[in-house]
């Protein structure tokens, strides 16, 4: 909702840009650290 509120014409594609950057980049490192803690807890590294 923040998002869209802030929203400027003529800026559209930078401020998308951004917003997908910004997601890509949340869930490659949500993902990693996911794996990275169920491998811990299944014992790989010990």
């Amino acid at each position: 909702m923040w998002f869209i509120l802030t929203l400027k014409k003529k800026m559209y594609k930078y401020q998308f840009g951004q917003y997908a950057w910004t997601h890509m980049i949340l869930i490659v490192v949500f993902t990693q650290s996911s794996f990275t803690v169920a491998n811990i807890f299944e014992g790989i590294f010990w």
